[in-house]
């Protein structure tokens, strides 16, 4: 930025554009005189994503969404409908290739075998990114899920309530507690710490619900104990590898929870035998050591939004002096394990938050003017603007504002203002 124009040579193979070493780090993955290629059907000259959006506006049926999705090239997504008839679907559209056993693409799965369905007999489609196929399917499409804890907990929450309203489904959409956390906490209540502080920390988990409060300092201690469980897990078997491949992996922490996978629990670099209880301990005095350092005067006094927070980073000043006045930041409670789910970055050294769902709607369909909506940090992209962040704190309690289909220049809802264009 403000800076000479830089030349960049692209090279390209007839899979796909060569990954330069000077702007990706490959491993070890290119062998001497080799070079990484990208093959992405992203990269297709065919693609024709663009046009679903005027044939989903046209579609009355099932039928008809789930033809006009036929030309949806990338990237994979889960598409649910619905309609005003009790009519409910759900298809999972892209071109997704089909390789040999050497990883070369020889075609693609047939559209008619992608997954999909259409009124279920529990009556409901849910989905979290989870797997969303079963074993026995023919095809390969992914081995990186992002896990099954979100999608535990919101078929859990779906099925202890009867009738659903939209408070229901409100209450699902900010759900902050963690079908891991709840998982670890027998484990925690059951380790062997060996410091005061480390007892205590114990006691508080072992009374705590799993819920990621962002108003409660539970997350902050579960989350520190998470990472320093995980680097004690990881550290000693993966040696200089460790720091590129620390990150939560959910699934592998619960099996290891579980003591499906305790023998990573045991420290390679001495002679006797750890258990997991033992490391879980270790972990608990790690946590208030670390936790006692960020606040010397009460180590379990910082609540979790204090330091987990959502940054709406503004794409160009972020990283400069100007970035507390164009970027916004708002406390937000829940981890990468829950239905409101908040992102972190383990190498960041921090809990910023730095990517969570943007966008949250509720659809009534027996009024779809009541149906309702959220988006932060607000509507405008000025900065001058009153409404550039003013959603910010209602996106991150919840809260709610409707699109009415009534609503006009004429007879507009009250506070709303009327930007008028005038062409020159």
């Amino acid at each position: 930025r403000w800076g000479d124009d830089q030349p960049l040579q692209i090279r390209r193979t007839a899979q796909g554009p060569v990954l330069d070493a000077k702007w990706f780090r490959a491993g070890k993955m290119a062998k001497d005189g080799e070079v990484v290629v990208l093959q992405n059907t992203l990269d297709d000259g065919d693609d024709t994503t663009g046009e679903i959006g005027i044939s989903l506006l046209d579609a009355k049926t099932f039928a008809d969404f789930k033809q006009g999705l036929r030309s949806y090239i990338m990237p994979q997504q889960n598409m649910v409908f619905a309609d005003t008839t009790d009519t409910i679907g759900f298809v999972a559209p892209a071109r997704v290739p089909v390789r040999d056993a050497a990883g070369n693409w020889i075609g693609e799965i047939p559209y008619d075998e992608l997954p999909s369905a259409s009124n279920p007999k529990k009556h409901y489609f849910a989905t979290a990114n989870n797997k969303i196929v079963p074993d026995s399917y023919p095809h390969f499409i992914t081995g990186s899920w992002y896990g099954f804890h979100r999608i535990r907990r919101i078929v859990e929450m779906i099925e202890d309530t009867e009738l659903h309203d939209r408070r229901s489904f409100s209450r699902i959409q900010m759900d902050t507690v963690s079908d891991l956390a709840r998982t670890a906490i027998p484990l925690i209540s059951a380790s062997t710490p060996q410091t005061e502080g480390g007892k205590e920390l114990r006691k508080i988990l072992g009374a705590w619900d799993g819920n990621l409060a962002a108003d409660r300092p539970e997350g902050l201690i579960y989350s520190t104990w998470m990472r320093q469980f995980t680097t004690l897990l990881y550290r000693d078997d993966l040696g200089e590898d460790f720091k590129r491949f620390w990150s939560p992996r959910r699934e592998f922490v619960e099996g290891v929870l579980a003591g499906k996978y305790a023998s990573w629990c045991d420290d390679t670099t001495t002679a006797k035998l750890e258990t997991c209880h033992q490391i879980a301990g270790r972990a608990l005095d790690a946590t208030f050591e670390a936790l006692e350092a960020a606040n010397p005067q009460s180590a379990t006094g910082t609540n979790w939004g204090e330091v987990h927070q959502a940054n709406f980073a503004h794409p160009l000043l972020d990283k400069t002096p100007l970035s507390r006045f164009f970027s916004v930041r708002v406390p937000v409670g829940g981890d990468e394990s829950t239905v409101n789910v908040a992102h972190s970055s383990y190498s960041s050294g921090n809990f910023d938050v730095l990517w969570g769902p943007s966008m949250r709607a509720i659809y009534d369909f027996s009024d779809l003017n009541s149906s309702l909506f959220m988006h932060g940090p607000g509507q405008s992209g000025n900065v001058m603007s009153p409404h550039y962040r003013d959603l910010a704190e209602s996106w991150a309690v919840g809260e709610f504002f409707e699109i009415r289909a009534d609503w006009t220049a004429v007879s507009p809802p009250p506070g709303s203002s009327t930007l008028v264009l005038r062409p020159q």
